[in-house]
């Protein structure tokens, strides 16, 4: 059982403050794609990536098989990839 008393630090409320808000928006794509409504999977993962959620390996995994072959799903995945590949060189670079 949490221990109610226990509050978060100031430091850490500012902390999830700064979070990205796509949280519940990955959340929701993925309930979506596995239920099978292709429309609104696409829709809130749309709205997830727009939103800053990084989340490639995740988005490329069976939960949502069934938004492979869409166009739109691939673009978004190749979007995710091409900033991946992106940070990997500038992080490689000397």
């Amino acid at each position: 059982m949490r221990d109610k008393s226990r509050k978060p630090s100031a430091e850490q409320i500012q902390i999830f403050a700064k979070r990205g808000t796509f949280g519940i928006e990955d959340e929701v794509a993925t309930l979506l794609a596995l239920q099978g409504d292709r429309e609104q999977a696409i829709l809130w993962l749309t709205k997830a990536v727009r939103d800053g959620a990084p989340n490639y390996a995740w988005y490329n995994s069976d939960f949502f098989k069934i938004l492979r072959g869409d166009p739109r799903y691939e673009k978004i995945l190749t979007q995710l990839d091409d900033e991946h590949r992106q940070l990997r060189a500038e992080i490689s670079a000397p």
